[in-house]
């Protein structure tokens, strides 16, 4: 489960890098901005997770 999460979270990256090469100034280079911030949490989040799921896995 986690890596699919982390696959599907790089795919939207992708997604994210092309957006980012191609904005212009203005509201959409806002939006991408913040989109980038919450997506930076999003991996933050996949990651805690996986890592604590790892953790418990190991003790059993």
């Amino acid at each position: 489960m986690c890596q699919e999460a982390q696959d599907q979270f790089n795919e939207l990256q992708k997604g994210m890098k092309l957006a980012e090469s191609r904005k212009d100034h203005g509201l959409a280079a806002n939006v991408i901005d913040t989109a980038q911030v919450k997506w930076g949490q999003v991996a933050e989040g996949i990651a805690a997770i996986c890592k604590d799921a790892q953790k418990r896995d190991s003790y059993r």
